[in-house]
């Protein structure tokens, strides 16, 4: 009963729900960990719990942050894209970016925060198609 309604859902949605690959979470603990010793601020580690959290968050498709317990940067872009680990460095870049304002990048390298799980979900039911979370706690 439960891989049928999984199967639905996937059919009716388009979603992509597996685990992220190793390659893009290297790719997300590089480019924050890279900011954080430009920043002075120890290294994160990554957590299969916000990994879940991001993941079952974003299978809603909504784009928009949870309003959780924990830190959480977004990201969205079209078309779709299947190498994940460009669209983990196009995210990781974009919060980069917004270092000049505060932004996504105070999350970055917040120093409270000592672990971060991300992931990448397309989602066919929305404008933007890939819709990319990292969720952060200390």
């Amino acid at each position: 009963m439960h891989y049928y309604a999984a199967l639905v859902l996937t059919v009716i949605t388009g979603l992509t729900t597996a685990a992220l690959p190793a390659q893009a979470k290297n790719m997300f603990l590089t480019k924050h960990n890279t900011a954080r010793d430009v920043a002075h601020v120890p290294h994160l580690a990554w957590s299969a719990a916000l990994e879940t959290y991001a993941r079952n968050w974003g299978l809603k498709c909504l784009w928009q942050h949870s309003n959780g317990s924990y830190g959480e940067n977004i990201y969205s872009s079209s078309p779709k894209k299947n190498n994940l680990t460009v669209l983990a460095r196009s995210a990781a870049d974009m919060w980069l970016a917004e270092k000049p304002s505060g932004g996504h990048y105070v999350n970055m390298v917040r120093n409270a925060y000592k672990h971060v799980g991300c992931t990448i979900v397309h989602c066919t039911n929305a404008p933007l198609n890939n819709f990319v979370i990292c969720d952060y706690s200390g």
